[in-house]
């Protein structure tokens, strides 16, 4: 058993999603100190799916998949349908693993069109 199988993670990481990806029901999103021992007081919203014990940060990416989907209120998501999938993206100039949202339930407002529905 690898170590890291050993320790309960609170957060999702790009590793964690299955390839396929995973589709949910958004049930709250939280603001929570996601620092840990290394940087307290890192707060930062927290998006939580139902049936899936862990959240995943919402970084401003994602922030603004969520916004541009269902609005600048947080709680329009709640009971929004999203799918979550693992990406790339560049790092530090490293390209690195990375969480990708797609808005799954119909826009309520639509401000981008670069923004994908996924049916």
């Amino acid at each position: 058993m690898k170590w890291e199988d050993l320790f309960r993670k609170q957060y999702l990481a790009a590793k964690d999603i299955p390839v396929s990806g995973i589709t949910g029901v958004i049930q709250r999103i939280e603001i929570e100190d996601v620092g840990g021992e290394e940087r307290p007081k890192d707060l930062k919203p927290v998006l939580y799916l139902e049936g899936v014990e862990q959240g995943i940060t919402v970084n401003l990416t994602r922030h603004e998949i969520l916004e541009n989907a269902w609005g600048e209120d947080s709680d329009n998501c709640i009971g929004k349908e999203l799918k979550v999938t693992r990406g790339k993206t560049l790092h530090m100039g490293k390209v690195v693993p990375c969480i990708v949202f797609y808005a799954v339930s119909p826009p309520t407002k639509v401000t981008d069109p670069n923004v994908t529905v996924v049916n």
